[in-house]
């Protein structure tokens, strides 16, 4: 499918500018002189008619300067630019111009690409920086380059001039997106040196299909028509192109991709002076003299370019009356829907504000017995706290007496216990005087037992030699004693056990009050 190109692009000469093709060079397409009808409703049609005229006379007197340069060379090589003078002459023939045929399925684009930044330079040495691309798809292989160089440094970011440039043309979408999916754009990155020739550093691959995955927006065109637009920002490193391709810079691009919808021209007019431009070819013009190829050229009201611009200024003023008569009977049932609706407002709002009053009555009859409830709620409230307040203070009287008891209670309960402890350690000493007066009497009496025991052995001994009669009474008075004796003992074994028992309970008593 061959590619159609409706604006071939040129390299920029200011930012955001469409480059226009050879043959659009010296007139408008008709389409895009469609598009402007709108933006130029305003001027008059007789000043539209002069400028036409002096249009038309500029293209002739170029042609004519042309023709002359084209004679007055020796058959010399002739640029593709350069016109033919037999086809000049001819214009209407077949043979000096050629229809293209647009297949129907093939829509208008326009694709946009803005290089804008460079930054990341792993250079050592700071670059006079031209970026440089070409993408023979878009319908011209002429390399785009962005102008003036721009310095880059080392760590630091630089927005590039004139790096802005759209592409006009038509094919089929299919064909679009196979070709943004194999060939990606291969954008160089150039060091123009004024002493030594320009030094290639790396490539950026920029893959176009990725703007064919973006979200799509809606927008209406110039002829009112809905068209769709793509918009894709991205940030890709720039390889070196010598070595082993390690990372040289960073370079920032938005691109942008325009679908006006179905080419509406079904043939195009290509002459030969752009089938040349197309092809890149050269051909050899035979010397002619200048003034016959002056005369054997048509009248200017004759040539196709001027029946073309007259054609056009007369659709634009039809155009014209169309678009403001349009634009009257809009404005007319603008108006009215709008007096209709501000009615219907007004309406709206004053059974809004009758609604709204007596909402308003409403709630400030509730405020106000809010108020005498607030109110009577507030002397509640005071008395309530000065009745607080003295139960409070009575509380607080209480309180301090029941202290006071408290500390004289504990006071006369320590003075009680440490009597009480006094006591319990004269009656402890007072037992263990006892205790040791008993034992000292123990001590005696066990002593006195020993002896009287000694004695009545010695008494036994000694009688044992006497009657029987005499020891008998002995042995009873011994008896007796010994009965006397065991009295005393017991006696005082008891009493023994009653001190004993005695000092122990003291004991205890005295561990309870140290507790």
């Amino acid at each position: 499918q061959p590619l159609i190109p409706i604006n071939a692009p040129t390299e920029p000469e200011q930012p955001q500018e469409k480059i226009l093709s050879p043959v659009s060079e010296k007139t408008e397409s008709l389409q895009q002189r469609s598009q402007n009808v709108l933006s130029q409703a305003d001027h008059s049609s007789s000043t539209e008619n002069e400028a036409t005229e002096s249009e038309v006379e500029s293209l002739k007197f170029e042609k004519d300067t042309k023709l002359n340069k084209t004679g007055m060379s020796d058959n010399g090589p002739v640029g593709a630019h350069q016109p033919n003078p037999a086809s000049v002459s001819s214009s209407s023939e077949p043979a000096s111009a050629q229809k293209i045929v647009i297949p129907a399925a093939s829509h208008h684009f326009c694709f946009s690409i803005d290089l804008r930044s460079i930054r990341g330079l792993e250079a050592g040495f700071p670059i006079n920086c031209i970026l440089r691309y070409s993408y023979p798809f878009f319908g011209s292989a002429a390399p785009i380059m962005t102008s003036p160089p721009v310095e880059v440094r080392k760590n630091m970011e630089v927005f590039l001039p004139q790096s802005y440039c759209a592409f006009d043309f038509a094919t089929i979408p299919h064909q679009l997106q196979d070709t943004f999916f194999r060939l990606p754009l291969l954008v160089e990155l150039w060091h123009k040196d004024k002493t030594a020739k320009d030094l290639l550093l790396g490539v950026a691959r920029l893959q176009l299909s990725n703007v064919l995955a973006s979200e799509k927006t809606r927008f209406l065109g110039g002829n009112g028509d809905q068209c769709w637009r793509q918009t894709c920002s991205e940030t890709v490193i720039v390889t070196a192109a010598q070595g082993s391709g390690n990372r040289i810079a960073e370079l920032s691009y938005a691109i942008t991709l325009e679908d006006y919808g179905l080419v509406k021209m079904q043939e195009v007019l290509v002459s030969d002076s752009s089938q040349c431009v197309g092809a890149g070819q050269q051909r050899h013009v035979p010397h002619t003299h200048p003034q016959c190829t002056t005369e054997s050229h048509p009248e200017p009201r004759e040539t196709l370019e001027y029946k073309a611009a007259l054609e056009l200024e007369m659709w634009k003023e039809m155009q014209e009356d169309i678009f403001e008569n349009q634009l009257k009977k809009k404005e007319i049932a603008h108006m009215q829907a709008l007096a209709e609706e501000w009615k219907k407002r007004d309406r709206e709002r004053e059974a809004l504000v009758k609604k709204k009053v007596a909402e308003y009555t409403v709630l400030e009859g509730q405020l106000q017995k809010t108020l005498r409830d607030l109110d009577k709620r507030e002397r509640q409230l005071f008395s309530a706290e000065s009745e607080l307040q003295r139960v409070k203070k009575e509380l607080q009287a209480e309180h301090e007496r029941n202290i006071q008891e408290l500390q004289d209670s504990v006071r006369r309960a320590r003075e009680e216990c440490a009597h009480q402890v006094e006591l319990e350690r004269s009656k402890i000493k007072q037992v263990e005087e006892d205790k040791l007066r008993l034992q000292q009497q123990l001590y005696e009496a066990e002593n006195k037992h020993k002896i009287l025991e000694k004695e009545y052995q010695q008494y036994k001994e000694q009688q044992s030699s006497k009657p029987e009669i005499q020891l008998q009474s002995e042995i009873n008075l011994l008896t007796l004693e010994k009965v006397e004796l065991e009295r005393k003992l017991e006696s005082a074994t008891k009493s023994k056990l009653h001190y004993k028992q005695q000092w122990t309970r003291a004991l205890k008593e005295l561990a309870r009050l140290k507790q």
